[in-house]
């Protein structure tokens, strides 16, 4: 169980706890049913209905009560799948590098047959290397930040960036050519962007950085921070 993060451990416990309780919510129908199949006691059917007490009857509280639990047992048992997903999900999002710098990307001279003079050159940096190549006469990027509450990262949840695809576009602001990139599967999706104003145990930011009067021979720097993306540019890099 060595390296398991809390959360996980938590997730797998609230799991158990509401089978747990499912499973004795079902033990009394099952031993119900059991009695059913049993053969038949004349004496014992005789003295119950000779008894002078009228048989209990199940209570509506009775009802209520089993409701209410098998409720909490769902309530369990999402709460568990939520907090597993949250932790599966994050582990798709790389951790902030130290200098904050995440990708390159360099303008060139379109090859023959082009329709545009400049192609750029993405080079992302890290652990795993990459390049994605498009050729247009602007480009952007798009990217999302997630940062955590601290209390949250103390329980394995995992802050970081993905970078999701880079796109060219034509004179007229049209996409002509799009790529996307390796961390682009995964992320926690389009509903945690609408639930980050509402919920501040964590933020996610989705974010596009254009290019701005492309020529060939221009060097542009993508760093990321917890408070997100800038693009820096140097004109005319040999």
């Amino acid at each position: 169980m060595a390296g398991t993060a809390p959360i996980r451990l938590i997730a797998w416990g609230l799991l158990a706890l509401g089978g747990l309780l499912f499973l004795s919510l079902l033990l009394r129908p099952i031993q119900s049913l059991w009695r059913r199949f049993q053969p038949l006691n004349v004496w014992a059917r005789y003295a119950e209905e000779a008894s002078p007490y009228p048989r209990r009857r199940r209570s509506g509280w009775r009802w209520l009560g089993a409701l209410l639990l098998l409720l909490f047992c769902f309530l369990l048992g999402g709460s568990g799948w939520l907090l597993l997903y949250l932790e599966e999900a994050s582990r798709t999002y790389l951790a902030f590098p130290h200098d904050e710098l995440v990708a390159r990307a360099r303008c060139l001279p379109a090859g023959e047959g082009s329709p545009f003079p400049t192609r750029c050159v993405l080079n992302l940096v890290g652990s795993s290397p990459y390049t994605a190549t498009v050729s247009a006469l602007q480009w952007s990027i798009e990217g999302e930040v997630l940062r955590w509450d601290s209390s949250l990262e103390g329980l394995g949840l995992r802050s970081g960036y993905r970078l999701l695809r880079l796109v060219g576009y034509d004179g007229e602001g049209r996409v002509v050519e799009e790529q996307a990139l390796p961390s682009a599967p995964g992320g926690l999706g389009d509903f945690f962007l609408w639930l980050d104003a509402r919920w501040p145990l964590f933020q996610l930011s989705r974010q596009v950085l254009s290019s701005d009067g492309v020529k060939s021979g221009d060097l542009y720097e993508l760093v990321v921070s917890p408070a997100g993306f800038s693009l820096k540019k140097w004109e005319g890099q040999p």
